[in-house]
């Protein structure tokens, strides 16, 4: 498995964030590989690589097929990041985009968020979920199909 376009060019990645399903085992399989291709490959290209290990749809509890412990002992054998999330919950979502804040802000030189400056990421983060919410389409009205 190969993500380069082809085997002439090279991509030089700051952060990778890796993610399967915990409902799913062969997502949680590839995403081994694609951890190992990040780790042999790209980290030689860029030893300064940040790589996160997400397990997604930690709300699925009786439909997990991969347990929270695989997930890190997997990121422990890595040395990477580990999160379990929601995305559709936005359930440690704030981790998630904290790390990847964190991240941006330290390839390019600036502070990373910590207790003094914590606030300003909580009020930039809540604008950034507002932006991001789905709209609720459930509750749209009908009253004006005929107008089309």
């Amino acid at each position: 498995m190969n993500i380069f376009p082809n085997k002439h060019s090279t991509i030089f990645y700051d952060s990778v964030i890796v993610i399967y399903s915990i409902t799913d085992r062969r997502s949680f399989e590839i995403a081994a590989q694609l951890l190992t291709m990040a780790i042999f490959d790209y980290k030689r290209l860029n030893p300064d690589l940040k790589v996160c290990l997400i397990g997604n749809k930690s709300d699925l509890v009786r439909a997990r097929t991969v347990d929270p412990s695989e997930g890190k002992s997997l990121a422990n054998r890595f040395e990477v990041d580990f999160h379990e999330a929601s995305i559709e919950l936005e359930d440690n979502l704030d981790h998630i985009l904290s790390w990847i804040s964190n991240n941006v802000r330290t390839r390019f030189g600036f502070m990373p968020i910590n207790d003094s400056n914590h606030g300003k990421f909580r009020r930039a983060l809540s604008f950034v979920k507002r932006v991001l919410r789905k709209p609720d389409l459930k509750h749209r009205s009908c009253d004006s199909i005929n107008a089309i």
